[in-house]
């Protein structure tokens, strides 16, 4: 469960930065984005990687 959660919220936090982004409240940028991406990518990878422990 501790990784369902803790993926959880890395890809939340990836997704509100890019949201950030998308609505301009913060200045988008390349190297900023990719690295949104990467977190949320690896927030999903991390929930998986729980669900499929707990199975």
């Amino acid at each position: 469960m501790p990784l369902i959660l803790a993926g959880l919220a890395l890809a939340a936090a990836g997704l509100g930065l890019l949201l950030a982004q998308a609505i301009r409240a913060i200045e988008p940028g390349i190297p900023l984005a990719l690295t949104a991406f990467a977190v949320a990518l690896a927030g999903i990878f991390l929930g998986v990687a729980g669900v499929v422990r707990r199975l």
